[in-house]
């Protein structure tokens, strides 16, 4: 954790001390750390890493207690009865809630309305994922929880977006994109150039989404092909008008041509 001692995170209030120094001695200074990381974060450490040594040292000083041998000896089994305790109690002093079924639903549809179509970096979702909990006074679920909760809403959205093309297209042009799926499809027989016999030709999709190799009259024809082929599709303007050019790379691939 970046936050120190001198940036004011780790500044214990009149208030704090109060109620750290009433607590037993061989606790005080995990009460402390647990407090001042939630109040930061808005959960507590998933691990002795995230708990800067520097500032634990500089915050035993200004308890007059030793510093820890080492930062895990502050983060106790999770079944330990008395930090339950002490972390129901840090909850309740901070004015947060541990996350129920029904805050991960609300939070998975808030990020598919609202995140996920203008960020779809995993890292950065998850990062919205947590500072949404803060916002709410919720404590976010584990990290594996939030983890299934970002890709859920990221499948979600991609979902809704491509149920939603489908829904514009006529008949005839989604049994035309269908014929894309099947080998040795008449709709495309003859316009590759190939000589392969019908019933050993790969998907018409394979071809249109191979690279065009190397320069050459065949290769300019192969690509003419492919155009015409795309273009007796039969797609309709304003397709995927609502896809921004930030969104590109969610497209369907064949679309990216």
């Amino acid at each position: 954790m970046s936050a120190t001692v001198l940036d004011g995170v780790w500044d214990l209030s009149p208030a704090d001390r109060l109620i750290v120094e009433a607590k037993r001695w061989g606790s005080r200074l995990r009460f402390a750390v647990m407090l001042l990381f939630y109040r930061a974060r808005g959960r507590f450490p998933r691990g002795a890493a995230e708990v800067d040594k520097d500032a634990v040292a500089e915050l035993a000083q200004r308890l007059g207690m030793p510093a820890p041998g080492s930062r895990a000896a502050l983060l106790h089994a999770s079944d330990d009865r008395t930090l339950k305790r002490q972390r129901a109690e840090i909850r309740a002093l901070l004015g947060f809630r541990e996350a129920t079924i029904a805050d991960a639903e609300d939070l998975g549809i808030w990020l598919r309305d609202t995140v996920v179509p203008r960020i779809r970096d995993m890292d950065e979702l998850t990062a919205e994922a947590e500072a949404r909990c803060r916002a709410l006074r919720v404590e976010p679920p584990s990290p594996d929880r939030v983890a299934r909760i970002v890709r859920a809403a990221v499948r979600a959205h991609d979902e809704r977006r491509y149920a939603a093309v489908h829904a514009r297209l006529s008949p005839e042009t989604r049994a035309r994109l269908d014929a894309l799926l099947q080998a040795g499809s008449p709709q495309t027989a003859g316009d590759t150039g190939s000589e392969t016999d019908p019933e050993g030709q790969a998907a018409p999709l394979i071809h249109l989404r191979s690279g065009p190799g190397r320069a050459s009259v065949a290769s300019l024809r192969d690509e003419l092909a492919r155009l015409d082929l795309i273009r007796r599709l039969g797609l309709r303007d304003g397709l995927f008008a609502d896809w921004t050019p930030g969104r590109a790379g969610s497209l369907p691939p064949a679309c990216r041509r």
